[in-house]
């Protein structure tokens, strides 16, 4: 009887102590016209006939076998984009049910859906019944009159039950070829549990089977054994992306390699959907060809010689986006990667197990300004841009991807990865580990060198450098190369016992990204820009955050406590180094100064000794009058700076400045890296304050100390 009365408190209330049918109908009823009476008050005006529309197709949709919402039910030509929004204003007033079809039985299964298909489902069975005007006498009457629909009135009534029990909305999975459906699927916890809905007092079901087969049995226990069915995924989907040159191939013309490599791209039997800029793609070829045509008599530079195009490939994991979904990321993504100054067009190939995208752009610039050259890490800095653009659409993206690579060149995964150690590293390896066997002289230290694999280089005026196997270039045993505590003089210190080991110090970090403070922009509003602005802003603030979450990720901050301290830290080592330099500078000036007055002192002594021998006469004086005033000056700036210490012989003066310069190179490169690090820290706090709503006006606080 839930069927003919549904759930609402009126009708029921009809049937239950009336017992009045057409009371009960007129309940119903009264329902559907309030709700359709609603639909002309509350939304925009213009969508009311389309809600009115969808609203009563339902029926229609749910009487076909296959139950899938078609937007050309609802009208003849209708598209999804003219009705997408009439229908997602009768979800979010929750009188309908949206019931997305599940691509694999994976947790959590949101991150399955195929958000192009789905089903529709009223609120309420009862009303869904009233609606398609079926008489409550047809229940009691088998078959005769109702064979699909009682389908779906049973399935309205099992998924009414469904969602106020579990927290996640129910979806269903399916298949085309053989035809397999199973009608829902349910998550608990990290538990999922089929369910086929039956009408008729049938238990067996294909579809279940076939759900539950063998190439399933890797994720999903079989019910009938009494299985906790439990998903057991090892590995986390990831896209992939990368870029390669396509030249004029041998004994074929530029246009005919052009279409051949996009016939590829444009097989009907692979494509999924197709997007351009600047070009048409099926005449692609020739309009490549044309405006390299122009560049030619432009610039009067052949059009053979280089990359004729370029072809990037970015895939996605099975399930995580449809085939539009796909295309307008990779067509965001040859945008950003082009800039808006290339030709170009996207093909989304479905034919494999997983989504992916084909991006063919022009090697020259449709102003013909420009030619676009591969440059080093080209690769890397395309990933990294679609690993940007996957964040900001909420989508995986490669953290450690595998490492394949065996040739001199990394991969990806090295490149963002762990990394092998330097060529300096590698010596500075080296030399503590023969300084730790603890040689008798610095003969003897270059003989352990040689033993752990390193050819020793000796240079002109004493130098020595080391080369490891397989190694271009020597590296020089020096401070500025390999560090402090690594110059010869200290090696041989080491040796003598008069200083400890060098300490190992870490290479330099990868160039940071930029990361720019939010806008707020409805403080910009009020200072007068306008809506084109606020458009602008949003996406601007969207890739900040998205920098920012990128930049939690490689740093490992976990929490805010952790981001806050790794500020703070970066800010302190940032005024440490400023300290250090100022002091280093200062140092070295006054080194400087002092080697500059005892040379003008030594040059001007004997001029002052011989006006001394001339009992200091006006004549002599007269002729000597700038050596002598040199010699003051000279004199004064010593006593200044000395302050009554005694003067260092000039060969200590040059070893020191030669030192204090080198101290100062090495940290004025880890002040640039450390000002680098801590505008990063700082905009990136300032970007998750300003989302969690923690800015209290301080922001600017670590850049003004």
């Amino acid at each position: 009887m839930y069927y003919v009365t549904g759930g609402m408190p009126e009708p029921v209330l009809m049937w239950t102590e009336a017992r009045d049918v057409s009371a009960m109908q007129e309940a119903l009823s009264g329902i559907i016209g309030a709700y359709e009476r609603d639909f002309a008050k509350h939304p925009n005006i213009s969508e009311f006939p389309k809600i009115s529309m969808i609203w009563k197709s339902i029926p229609s949709q749910l009487a076909r076998e296959n139950k899938k919402f078609i937007y050309k039910v609802v009208k003849e030509g209708a598209r999804a984009r003219e009705y997408e929004d009439a229908l997602q204003w009768l979800v979010d007033a929750r009188l309908v049910h949206k019931i997305y079809r599940s691509t694999a039985p994976g947790l959590p299964v949101a991150a399955y859906d195929d958000l192009s298909a789905f089903k529709i489902y009223l609120v309420d069975v009862g009303l869904l019944r009233r609606l398609a005007q079926l008489a409550p006498t047809a229940f009691g009457e088998g078959n005769r009159l109702f064979t699909e629909f009682k389908g779906a009135l049973t399935e309205n009534f099992v998924l009414q039950t469904l969602i106020t029990q579990f927290e996640v909305v129910p979806r269903y999975w399916s298949q085309n070829n053989p035809p397999y459906e199973v009608d829902f699927l349910i998550q608990r916890e990290n538990d999922i549990f089929p369910v086929e809905v039956k009408s008729e007092a049938n238990t067996t079901s294909k579809t279940l089977k076939k759900f539950t087969a063998p190439r399933f049995s890797r994720l999903w226990d079989t019910l009938s054994q009494g299985g906790e069915s439990r998903i057991q995924r090892g590995g986390v989907f990831t896209a992939t992306t990368y870029i390669r040159p396509y030249k004029v191939a041998a004994g074929k013309s530029a246009i005919q390699t052009m279409e051949e490599r996009f016939d590829y791209g444009l097989n009907p039997k692979k494509l999924g959907a197709v997007s351009a800029y600047l070009c048409d793609p099926s005449t692609a070829p020739a309009e490549f060809l044309l405006v390299k045509s122009q560049y030619q008599a432009e610039t009067a530079r052949p059009v053979e010689r280089g990359a004729l195009f370029f072809q990037i490939r970015q895939a996605f994991p099975p399930g995580e986006v449809t085939a539009e979904e796909a295309n307008k990321i990779g067509y965001e993504t040859a945008m950003r990667w082009t800039k808006g100054k290339y030709q170009f067009f996207v093909c989304t190939h479905t034919d494999k197990g997983h989504i992916h995208n084909h991006i063919y752009y022009n090697s020259t610039a449709f102003d013909r300004s420009r030619k676009f050259h591969n440059f080093i890490g080209s690769s890397f800095a395309l990933r990294r841009l679609s690993d940007r653009v996957c964040i900001e659409h909420e989508l995986s993206y490669i953290q450690n991807p595998k490492l394949h690579s065996k040739g001199r060149f990394l991969h990806y995964g090295q490149w963002i990865g762990e990394k092998p150690p330097s060529a300096q590293q590698r010596v500075r390896l080296a030399v503590i580990a023969a300084l730790e066997k603890k040689p008798a002289d610095f003969a003897a230290f270059l003989r352990l060198m040689e033993e752990s694999g390193f050819a020793v280089k000796h240079g002109r005026g004493g130098v020595i450098s080391f080369l490891a196997p397989g190694q271009d270039k020597p590296t020089r045993l020096r401070v500025s190369t390999l560090g402090a505590g690594f110059d010869p003089e200290d090696i041989r210190a080491v040796i003598a016992g008069e200083r400890p080991i060098p300490e190992l110090p870490q290479d330099a970090p990868a160039p940071p990204r930029r990361v720019d403070l939010v806008i707020d922009i409805q403080q910009r509003m009020a200072q007068g820009k306008g809506p084109a602005y606020a458009r602008w802003a949003k996406v601007y603030n969207l890739k900040q955050m998205a920098a920012a979450l990128q930049y939690l990720r490689e740093q490992e901050l976990a929490d805010y406590a952790a981001l806050e301290a790794s500020t703070e830290t970066a800010v302190d080592r940032f005024h440490k180094l400023a300290g250090e330099l100022r002091d280093t500078e200062a140092a070295l000036s006054k080194t400087a100064r002092l080697m500059e007055a005892t040379v003008d002192y030594a040059k001007t002594r004997p001029v002052f000794d011989g006006y001394k021998a001339a009992r200091y006469s006006k004549k002599y004086l007269a002729q000597h009058e700038a050596e002598l005033a040199a010699y003051r000056a000279a004199k004064a700036a010593m006593n200044e700076i000395l302050d009554g210490a005694k003067l260092p012989k000039i060969d200590t003066l040059k070893k020191s400045r030669r030192e204090l310069a080198e101290k100062k190179k090495a940290l004025y490169a880890e002040y640039r890296q450390a000002q680098a690090d801590m505008r990063e820290a700082v905009a990136v706090k300032a970007n998750i304050d300003h989302l969690l709503g923690v800015t209290d006006g301080r922001e600017n606080k670590a850049q003004e100390r």
